[in-house]
């Protein structure tokens, strides 16, 4: 996590929700690995998928998501230097 971020979570929380009833898009990109991507998985959709319909139906239709998980990988693959 980047050092100080979740004592700025509030405040980004707070103007993501003013960017929404603002009526801009925001877009969402989920990370991971085969649980993310969903690999395998047998019936319903992939967790991100739920989330995005979560936020959608809360805060309205400018919402997008992208699942950019990528299954198999290990978790170094997904690390930011």
């Amino acid at each position: 996590m980047v050092r100080g971020a979740s004592q700025r979570a509030p405040a980004v929380i707070a103007s993501r929700r003013l960017t929404l009833a603002a009526g801009q898009e925001i877009h969402i990109t989920a990370l991971g690995g085969s649980i993310t991507a969903a690999d395998q998985q047998m019936d319903g959709l992939p967790w991100p998928d739920y989330v995005y319909n979560y936020l959608t139906d809360q805060y309205g239709a400018n919402l997008r998501g992208t699942n950019g998980a990528v299954g198999g990988t290990r978790s170094s693959y997904m690390s930011v230097w």
